[in-house]
């Protein structure tokens, strides 16, 4: 039973996924903004806090968990294993330097997710030997979001999407413009900050972005 709510929470996340980067906010409470970027058809929410102290973060993701649960949306912590067991959060994402997946998969419950990012083949099908339920590709474009990125493409998408069978989440400088191409391009979804942190209007944003994923892969957008 749990292993198959793991394969749901999977699928769930075929869609758009707001990287809630708090330094992105500027100012605005994160509980409104997760709430109007889910109405506007955002199926996960996650967590990147890289500034607050711990005890902060952890009491933005307990509100932040209790608007995914209300609303139906997945939540995810950024980097921090202890942080999403301590919320009960539906997974954790975890960075090249982060604790590995075979030691993450090892301490959390088998209904909760791990995904991994990568930038090159290599890591890709590690991160899928060692476990990952999904695979963050990318950065597929420049971004303002992140120092020191690693540049990926869209050719290193399309080798991973060959080469993997978990569900690929494109990442790095994503928005309206090029959503369509990055789909089309072998991802299942994407995960953005500033195409929809960057709008006046959250839901709208969100909207138009997963109108845009879904018309990519030819249905309707579910929202």
């Amino acid at each position: 039973m749990a292993k198959l709510v793991r394969q749901d929470k999977v699928a769930q996340l075929a869609g758009v996924c707001l990287i809630l980067d708090i330094q992105a906010l500027q100012g605005r409470d994160e509980q409104e903004v997760a709430r109007q970027a889910i109405h506007g058809g955002a199926k996960a929410i996650q967590l990147r806090d890289k500034q607050s102290d711990k005890r902060k973060v952890l009491d933005r993701a307990q509100r932040l968990k209790a608007v995914c649960a209300e609303e139906g949306a997945l939540f995810i912590i950024n980097d921090w294993l202890d942080l999403a067991l301590a919320v009960g959060a539906d997974g954790v994402h975890l960075g090249q330097q982060d604790l590995p997946l075979t030691q993450a998969r090892r301490l959390l419950p088998i209904d909760k997710l791990i995904g991994c990012s990568t930038a090159t083949l290599a890591e890709a099908r590690q991160a899928q030997s060692e476990g990952a339920d999904y695979i963050a590709v990318g950065s597929l474009y420049p971004t303002m979001s992140k120092e020191n990125i690693r540049p990926a493409g869209l050719a290193i998408l399309t080798q991973i999407r060959q080469a993997a069978s978990c569900p690929l989440i494109a990442i790095g400088g994503i928005d309206e413009t090029n959503v369509v191409e990055v789909i089309r391009g072998g991802a299942d979804g994407v995960a953005v900050i500033h195409a929809i942190l960057g709008a006046e209007d959250i839901e709208s944003a969100t909207h138009r972005l997963a109108a845009k994923v879904a018309q990519a892969k030819g249905g309707k957008p579910n929202v």
